[in-house]
């Protein structure tokens, strides 16, 4: 199967602040995994080290009165309070090295019928303003 990407705009995003992904319909395929592949570059100012970039998964459910983790809503949005009840399931631990592009992979099983993702920068400074530079990929396992 091919990569697909998220759509979400991962453009200078500030320390403490993050991005939640359109949600994503999984209700039809009903698949049971989804493997990540992510990618941030810090900005022009280095990061704190030992801190890190975070990712969140939110699942959402296929009721009249939906369910979501955490509220984040549907569709690419600005996040300015960190994720508390979604299940983190990405992490990226940084050096203070500038302009350095961050690769990770992760899976989550049992995604639900909806769902989205969420990056949270908790590096102390803001990350790389062009958008080419990031990316939030994925690929169903089954």
């Amino acid at each position: 199967m091919a990569e697909l990407a998220l759509i979400a705009t991962l453009t200078a995003i500030t320390d403490a602040q993050g991005r939640v992904s359109d949600r994503v319909d999984n209700n039809t395929a009903n698949k049971r995994a989804i493997r990540f592949n992510v990618r941030i570059r810090s900005g022009g100012t280095g990061p704190d080290l030992g801190v890190g970039y975070l990712f969140y998964f939110h699942r959402q459910d296929d009721e009249t009165t939906s369910h979501q983790d955490d509220g984040v809503g549907e569709s690419d949005a600005d996040l300015s309070v960190q994720p508390s009840s979604s299940e983190l399931v990405g992490s990226i631990i940084l050096t203070a090295d500038i302009n350095t592009v961050y690769q990770t992979s992760f899976v989550v099983y049992d995604p639900g019928p909806f769902w989205s993702l969420s990056f949270w920068n908790d590096s102390g400074q803001t990350i790389h303003a062009t958008e080419g530079d990031h990316y939030l990929r994925y690929v169903y396992l089954d």
